[in-house]
């Protein structure tokens, strides 16, 4: 047996719990971290009607040095295309606070400076831009919820109460761990944060049906030795099947590392966030599995006994 995850149940127990209590004093001090579009925030539609003559990117330069010119900062802004025969393209600046835009003003600066009378710039303010929701997120995390549901059923009949409750407590623990992280690093939460939760669960509780079934396994061959001295106990049975389970952890958490960091590398500010999210949640999925399982499980099998 190459380590013992029980032998330094403290240490374990006490990384587990730092973890949990400096991520939820910081969420209950700062709450999450939200981007602008998820605040009740104010918006500058900066337009032209054809990119025939000017590109989008001169566009977005011109726009950001009134902006400058004003002592005005946007806080983060997006661009987009409105696909049509006259090649519409619009620069959507969001604002934390009421900047008080003179439109006029700001199309006639831009106009000038772009050196095209033919180009049409509008710009058009609104001062109360509700905060953006997301609904299907909601629905993917509905059925991640219910393959892991399923996944506990199957584990209630097939694999016993023990293993069953270990994984289930296991992936409980890898949200909780996944909400603390993110609330400590403060990581942008909107719009994934409720997906990437329900992933660290769900992966926490396949990570963990693999280790409970080398539990079975364990326990067939340890039944099978004929001299009682020789059996392993239920804690040593764990700490083995972690051992031989370790392989695949590593694998799997380097799956979640390669697809984070290419969507960190290649994606846009969302996906960006969504990348550093997935990675959290396989931190915590990793962690709260290989850790907690072979921690719980003896405990609930010697209750059960």
């Amino acid at each position: 047996m190459k380590f013992s995850i029980n032998s330094k149940y403290k240490i374990w127990i006490t990384i587990m719990l730092a973890i949990v209590v400096l991520g939820f004093t910081v969420f209950g001090i700062f709450g999450f971290n939200q981007t602008i579009d998820y605040k009740n925030s104010h918006e500058a539609v900066v337009s032209m009607d054809t990119q025939l003559e000017i590109t989008p990117e001169k566009l977005g330069e011109t726009a950001q040095s009134y902006f400058d010119a004003k002592g005005i900062s946007p806080v983060s802004y997006a661009t987009q295309e409105i696909d049509g025969p006259i090649g519409k393209y619009s620069i959507i600046y969001k604002f934390d606070k009421d900047v008080n835009l003179n439109t006029t003003e700001m199309e006639q600066y831009v106009t000038a400076k772009v050196g095209s009378q033919s180009i049409v710039i509008t710009v058009d303010y609104n001062d109360n831009v509700s905060a953006f929701s997301n609904s299907q997120v909601g629905w993917i995390v509905l059925a991640l919820g219910l393959t892991a549901l399923a996944m506990f059923i199957y584990l209630f009949f097939m694999e016993k109460l023990a293993s069953a409750v270990s994984v289930l407590c296991s992936s409980i623990f890898a949200s909780i761990m996944f909400i603390a992280l993110l609330a400590g690093c403060r990581v942008p939460a909107y719009p994934f944060a409720g997906l990437a939760c329900a992933t660290a669960f769900v992966l926490a509780t396949i990570l963990g049906s693999g280790m409970v079934n080398r539990f079975k396994e364990e326990i067939r061959i340890n039944d099978s030795i004929e001299q009682s001295k020789d059996r392993l106990t239920f804690v040593e049975i764990a700490d083995k099947s972690a051992c031989a389970s370790l392989l695949r952890f590593i694998f799997a958490f380097a799956g979640v590392v390669l697809v984070s960091a290419i969507m960190i590398a290649l994606g846009g500010a969302y996906v960006k966030f969504l990348g550093v999210q997935f990675l959290i949640a396989g931190v915590s999925a990793v962690f709260s599995s290989f850790i907690g399982i072979p921690l719980l499980w003896p405990i609930l099998k010697k209750i059960k006994k």
